[in-house]
């Protein structure tokens, strides 16, 4: 029996590899629900970014469901927790058994393994404490995955070409401010790493 994952999305390149990879699995499955992408507590405010969502889910046939409301300390560890606490509990009561959290500990040109250690636990426990309340949402067992934690920039480009997925529909792939062109000159590096100068942004 297939598992329905919710993919926690920020519009980004690893959330767009994340909810990509969990279509492919839906339909070698031949899962009769999509899988859900839920916008992260923290993704940042704007149009940009939610359009950048909605645009993924209609490529990939997923289904999309409202953001999970932020707490006040969406930065720090405890904010951290707290928002994926909220956005697992929400998977359990959407009928998805595994929430897809695309972190990744890769920093500049390594691991951050001190980062790498905290998301593995945090997504261990979540799951943990979470399932605690089956009885609450009919779920008696959830977990939370990380499968892109300890990937290199460039692994999730590659990644990204095998599947197919639509980059061009990443928030930064045509946004004009200065976060958006950081973005774009970050990614563009991996991308001809991999040979793939078909999909590099033109504006970097």
């Amino acid at each position: 029996m297939s598992e329905r994952r919710l993919i926690l999305s920020d519009g980004g390149l690893p959330s767009l590899v994340a909810a990509a990879l969990a279509a492919d699995e839906a339909l070698l499955a031949g899962a009769g629900d999509h899988p859900l992408v839920v916008p992260t507590p923290a993704f940042p405010c704007g149009e940009i970014y939610a359009d950048a969502i909605r645009r993924q889910c209609e490529r990939l046939r997923l289904d999309l469901l409202p953001p999970v409301q932020p707490t006040l300390a969406s930065a720090d560890g405890e904010g951290e927790t707290r928002d994926l606490l909220a956005a697992t509990y929400g998977a359990a009561r959407a009928g998805a058994s595994v929430v897809v959290w695309p972190v990744t500990a890769w920093r500049g040109e390594g691991i951050d393994i001190d980062r790498l250690a905290q998301a593995a636990d945090r997504a261990l426990l979540v799951g943990r404490l979470v399932a605690l309340d089956a009885s609450t949402h009919a779920m008696p067992s959830i977990r939370v995955e990380t499968p892109l934690l300890d990937f290199s920039d460039t692994q999730i480009v590659d990644l990204a070409a095998d599947l197919g997925a639509p980059i061009e529909a990443v928030w930064w792939w045509s946004a004009e401010h200065a976060e958006a062109a950081a973005e774009r000159a970050r990614w563009k590096r991996a991308l001809e790493r991999v040979g793939w100068p078909a999909a590099r942004p033109a504006r970097v």
